[in-house]
């Protein structure tokens, strides 16, 4: 027994000396989680301005104006003097003037009344109707004077993205330079 114990220890001697050659690698591991987000870093500096861009083509924006009205149902018609074709190609934003202020329409004036619009086949076909529909509200309503813009299409920009707010009709004045 003793001899077999001097043998096991003998051959555990040996093989932990011995080294062989080193194998090939094994297997690539599996990706541990990702680890916490590090600080933000400063911005850097702005890069240097292009040239400007060769001015475009006018807009070709129409104003229609129309005197004062009183609104006392459901809806009211105006008559803009060009082809359903035309404007079914053209963005058609109406402003109401009511007590000094323009309201876009579709939209609310003061918080009472909402307008919506909508535009069909005028009485001949060099005309196209504009509806003036109230949706909420009741009684009668005096405007002093509407304003009727047609853009056509070719013109417009990502609302988004234009810099300019439909919504205000002095904005949009500027921006399309229409005579008020």
């Amino acid at each position: 027994m003793k001899n077999l114990i001097k043998i096991l220890v003998l051959i555990s001697v040996i093989a932990i000396g011995c080294e062989g050659p080193e194998g090939p690698p094994g297997p690539e591991g599996a990706t541990g989680p990702t680890g916490p987000i590090g600080p933000i870093g400063q911005n850097g500096s702005d890069g240097q301005n292009g040239q400007n861009g060769q001015d475009g083509e006018d807009a070709d924006v129409t104003q229609y104006n129309y005197p004062g009205f009183t609104h006392t149902g459901v809806f009211v018609q105006f008559a803009i003097p060009k082809s359903y074709e035309e404007i079914s190609e053209s963005v058609v934003l109406g402003y109401a003037e009511y007590s000094g202020f323009w309201y876009p329409i579709p939209g609310y004036v003061l918080s009472t009344y909402e307008y919506r619009i909508f535009i069909d086949e005028g009485d001949t076909s060099s005309e196209t109707a504009f509806n003036m529909v109230r949706v909420e509200g009741t009684g009668d309503q005096t405007f002093t004077a509407l304003r009727i813009l047609v853009i056509p299409a070719i013109t417009v920009t990502n609302g988004r993205n234009a810099g300019i707010d439909f919504s205000d009709y002095e904005a949009v004045a500027e921006y399309y330079n229409l005579n008020n």
